[in-house]
């Protein structure tokens, strides 16, 4: 019989366990990565995705059917410090949805459609920028602002890859070289913003 989540408080709450399947990638991890500081971030990543699974399970069940859970995966903040120390905060450029893929793009860029909706409706309901920045293959990488581009809605591939996707022409989003990232990003996000 499937738990009721009642509330935080009550005796009935259900936390759901670890995910035993991850054991054997935490153990891969300790024996085989020598980078002290590359493990500890494997470490650290797939804690937080052990996290994530627990926190999404708590929240679907509390209205099942009905929440979706979305993450966003960068907001650069930049640290404002005065002679006493801190002073505050700057969001810079504004929220970051990263995609990395095995190849580069031909013709067109393609991402989940149902992600780019929601991510474009928070974006709206924030007044914030919305940036994908996507992997290909290291060989080019992509930059576009959900509020800038114009995508079609199609659904395409076969079986589990049968989806919604936003595709989105190359010439409507920013191809850089792998060269090009730092400079793009400097030019767009930073200057005019740290003197």
């Amino acid at each position: 019989m499937r738990k009721q989540v009642l509330s935080l408080h009550s005796k009935h709450f259900f936390m759901p366990k670890p995910v035993r399947d991850l054991a054997p990638i935490y153990s891969y991890i300790r024996s085989n990565v020598r980078n002290g500081y590359l493990r500890e971030e494997l470490r650290r990543q797939l804690m937080a995705f052990e996290n994530k699974l627990n926190f999404s399970a708590i929240m679907r069940s509390l209205v099942p059917g009905a929440l979706a859970i979305y993450d966003l995966d960068a907001i650069p903040l930049l640290i404002l410090r005065d002679d006493i120390g801190f002073r505050g905060i700057r969001i810079v450029g504004g929220f970051f949805e990263l995609k990395s893929r095995r190849k580069k793009f031909t013709g067109e860029v393609k991402v989940n459609g149902w992600q780019f909706k929601i991510l474009e409706l928070l974006s709206k309901s924030l007044d914030m920028d919305l940036w994908y920045f996507i992997n290909g293959g290291y060989k080019e990488f992509y930059l576009f602002n959900v509020k800038r581009v114009s995508p079609e809605f199609r659904v395409e591939g076969e079986g589990p890859a049968r989806d919604l996707y936003a595709v989105i022409e190359k010439d409507e989003v920013i191809v850089m070289e792998p060269h090009e990232v730092i400079p793009t990003f400097r030019q767009l996000f930073l200057e005019g913003v740290i003197p």
